[in-house]
């Protein structure tokens, strides 16, 4: 067990070493990179405009992200609503019904008599 903990630790640290280096050779050629094509006036506005056209493409996805999630939303909420609101209508009817009971019954009926008694 021992011997292979040693070798994670040097496969870390080799790893690790690694890393460093290649970090360090890119910012080495983006720094050759930026001096040699910082003459150029023509390339350092072509990366420019890249980069802006970069930045307004990424934002312009987030921002259409964003208002596909902002209705979807809105509609789930309006659904909710829409769906309260018939509960409550129902609810409400049959509250009405409840309180009338059920000997109150149309007013247009007659009975055959032709007599309406009042109680």
């Amino acid at each position: 067990m021992k011997v292979q903990d040693q070798v994670r630790e040097n496969g870390q640290r080799v790893s690790g070493a690694r890393k460093g280096i290649t970090l360090l050779a890119i910012v080495a050629l983006s720094i050759a990179a930026g001096v040699f094509f910082g003459k150029f006036y023509f390339v350092r506005e072509l990366l420019l405009f890249v980069i802006i056209a970069a930045f307004l493409a990424f934002f312009g996805a987030n921002v259409a992200l964003l208002g596909i999630l902002c209705h979807a939303a809105g509609r789930s909420i309006l659904n909710s609503l829409r769906k309260a609101k018939a509960g409550i209508t129902a609810q409400g009817e049959a509250d009405v019904e409840g309180q009338a009971g059920p000997s109150a019954g149309s007013p247009t009926v007659v009975p055959p008599n032709g007599v309406i008694a009042l109680t």
